[in-house]
């Protein structure tokens, strides 16, 4: 089986709130666009070191997380907003050691309204609603 990459956007959400109070201009948003590996498997946006300081996003807390190589003590840093195609939402992110990929994991996935299409090793929109993001509530 492959694997399914992307390219996707991140943004320092705290720099775009102060672009709508008009306190920095847009050009001062930090972002960063990289290649990021959907893993259903994962939970959260997982972003190198390197992107996330590029990005300035604040250190929020440390937790422990389950990895291929056992439990480890992961640092949280907020607030950035994923943009996958023409979906955007504000997510955490969990800083993964530099040699690890960005990783898409499956809450952003659903928040996104996005599925996995395994047979063809592709990312796909809900097919309930291609067209736009629907939040399902219950």
């Amino acid at each position: 089986m492959g694997k399914i990459t992307e390219k996707i956007t991140v943004t320092n959400f705290v720099d775009e709130v102060k672009v709508k109070e008009g306190l920095i201009s847009e050009d001062r948003v930090r972002k960063a666009e990289v290649e990021a590996i959907i893993d259903s498997g994962a939970t959260l946006l997982c972003l190198p070191k390197s992107t996330v300081e590029k990005l300035g996003l604040t250190f929020v807390n440390e937790m422990p997380a389950n990895t291929a190589n056992g439990k480890v003590l992961r640092k949280i840093y907020g607030v950035a907003t994923l943009t996958i195609r023409d979906r955007s939402a504000q997510f955490d992110v969990m800083e993964v050691p530099e040699e690890t990929p960005a990783l898409v994991g499956q809450l952003p996935l659903e928040r996104l309204d996005f599925q996995l299409d395994l047979k063809n090793q592709r990312l796909i929109p809900n097919p309930e609603h291609p067209d736009k993001l629907v939040l399902d509530l219950y």
